[in-house]
């Protein structure tokens, strides 16, 4: 229930906690109904953003900003549960059947 989007921070300590250097929301296309399709959406979208960005980077021209703690979420493989059916599934229906699998229904 997050919004989607990619980042560029720099790098700190902690896995994408950094100050936030760039960040664009995304929004998917009725045709990318699968987690693939989305990650791949997601992929297509850091790369553009870093090609606009990079000069300003390299060259230090860029004001970065504090991260609200509260907004973002970071996923790992490990956090996927053992019913998960793939990344070619479409993604409501999954979650869907996934939520009754947890609550029992």
């Amino acid at each position: 229930q997050t919004p989607s989007g990619v980042t560029i921070h720099e790098i700190d300590v902690g896995i994408d906690t950094g100050n936030i250097i760039s960040q664009k929301k995304v929004n998917f296309d009725k045709g990318e109904t699968t987690f693939a399709q989305t990650y791949s959406r997601l992929k297509f979208e850091i790369e553009e953003l870093f090609l606009e960005w990079w000069q300003k980077i390299e060259s230090r021209q860029f004001v970065a900003y504090q991260q609200q703690k509260e907004n973002g979420t970071f996923h790992r493989i490990s956090d996927l549960p053992k019913e998960f059916l793939g990344w070619d599934t479409d993604i409501k229906p999954e979650i869907e059947r996934l939520h009754k699998l947890k609550n029992g229904a």
